[in-house]
């Protein structure tokens, strides 16, 4: 059973991470005609990951074209993810359902991929050990 609370990650760490990984390619992220793609490989129920590096990518362009992606191996939490983007009115087709350890539903090139386990060590050390 978890505790309420387990699967989060606070915001702060979210746009610390988003920072990072624009930092580098800034300039070439604000070019004209660039796409952008991110993935969240681990969405969860809320994908605040991929609102968070929207934010941050239209900071830097607010014309960018953004697409973004989600995988989530939870029932539960997929179902909440794609129903809450719905409901906001946000595209829920590229959600997927899934294990991306096992089976990554997503091997197109993508030009930014987050991930925040925040499963326990010995769910990790079992999924590995089902590859």
């Amino acid at each position: 059973m978890r505790m309420q609370g387990q699967h989060f990650t606070s915001r702060d760490i979210i746009y610390t991470m988003t920072d990072l990984l624009v930092a580098e390619d800034a300039d070439a992220l604000t070019q004209e005609g660039v796409v952008k793609t991110v993935y969240d490989m681990a969405m969860g129920k809320q994908g605040q990951m991929l609102t968070c590096m929207e934010e941050r990518l239209r900071q830097l362009d607010a014309d960018a074209e953004i697409t973004s992606f989600g995988q989530e191996i939870n029932h539960e939490t997929y179902s909440i993810a794609k129903s809450d983007a719905i409901i906001k009115g946000s595209s829920a087709e590229n959600m997927r359902l899934g294990d991306t350890l096992a089976n990554d539903q997503f091997l197109q090139a993508l030009s930014l991929i987050m991930l925040s386990l925040t499963l326990p060590l010995e769910e990790i050390g079992n999924q590995r050990r089902k590859l």
